[in-house]
């Protein structure tokens, strides 16, 4: 496995060899965000399937920096999740539709 990074150092792309190898590249969000959130987090995963397929997952943060929305490939459905006013996950929905309520002491 081998790794590239930008200038800010984070991980650019990740390539694995062998028969299973494949190829993941990602996009982090510039000083002005493009994905919600703030400077350097991941906003896409591209994933080269084969020389003719590439699929992408996009993830997208409120103004506090929580992710909120994972968006894989199709058939695959978006995961989203929530927070308390402490930042805690509150709930995730996956893909299914199929909700995780957290709860703290």
């Amino acid at each position: 496995t081998s790794f590239t990074y930008d200038t800010a150092g984070n991980t650019k792309t990740v390539a694995q060899t062998g028969t299973g190898g494949g190829h993941v590249s990602y996009t982090y969000n510039p000083a002005t965000p493009d994905c919600g959130g703030f400077e350097g987090q991941r906003c896409t995963a591209q994933t080269k399937m084969s020389a003719a397929k590439t699929v992408k997952t996009s993830f997208k943060y409120d103004d506090k920096g929580n992710l909120v929305k994972v968006t894989p490939p199709k058939p695959l459905g978006e995961t989203t999740y929530t927070y308390d006013e402490l930042g805690r996950t509150e709930t995730l929905t996956d893909g299914r539709g199929i909700k995780k309520v957290f709860t703290y002491d």
